[in-house]
């Protein structure tokens, strides 16, 4: 699998090499029922949808997420970062726990097998730090459609991972890795 990244400032070039010729990974979560795990090395950009509990489908599978290959093709000296979600106003109680337990079962997996290399992120930093600026007044669908274009210019072939609107937890996901990559894996192997 090769990577294209379609940047063309010099900045971004220079992470290009260095992303290219590091052996380590980075990996990006967003912990979400729709979210996804992004994996971002020197041989490309894998992503795979969050497991869900067969039984009913409204929790993460803990065990199913742990025997993900994607978790273990980025070890060990790689980095990841999930993204520090809250509840959201106006969302049910029950919700709201199911939702609380689901990223308490991703982070505990997570923890688990990147100890001190696991970071968590609120939206607002990763979010900032990949460019995405914020629409003041903007509805959820358009900021969501907003990072699936991100994630589609920085990454154009893969952008198919993420074409329909219900796959943005996969774009979001990969702009994780992608600022966990900036931020914690280029600070390991700056010289």
């Amino acid at each position: 699998m090769s990577l294209h990244l379609a940047h063309t400032d010099p900045f971004a070039a220079r992470q290009r090499a260095a992303l290219l010729s590091c052996e380590h990974h980075a990996l990006g979560v967003d912990p979400g029922l729709t979210g996804a795990i992004a994996r971002l090395g020197p041989d490309g950009l894998e992503v795979e949808d969050m497991p869900r509990l067969a039984s009913d489908g409204r929790l993460v599978d803990a065990q199913a997420l742990f025997e993900l290959p994607i978790l273990y093709t980025a070890l060990p000296g790689s980095h990841a970062t999930i993204e520090a979600v809250h509840a959201m106003p106006r969302q049910g109680v029950a919700s709201a726990f199911n939702f609380g337990r689901s990223v308490g079962r991703a982070e505990g997996v997570l923890a688990c097998l990147f100890g001190p290399s696991l970071h968590a992120v609120t939206p607002q930093v990763w979010k900032f730090g990949v460019g995405l600026r914020a629409i003041p007044g903007a509805a959820l669908k358009d900021r969501k459609d907003a990072s699936r274009a991100l994630a589609s210019r920085l990454f154009p072939d893969d952008a198919h991972r993420w074409k329909l609107a219900k796959h943005d937890g996969r774009a979001e996901a990969v702009l994780i890795a992608w600022y966990c990559w900036q931020t914690f894996v280029l600070r390991d192997v700056a010289p």
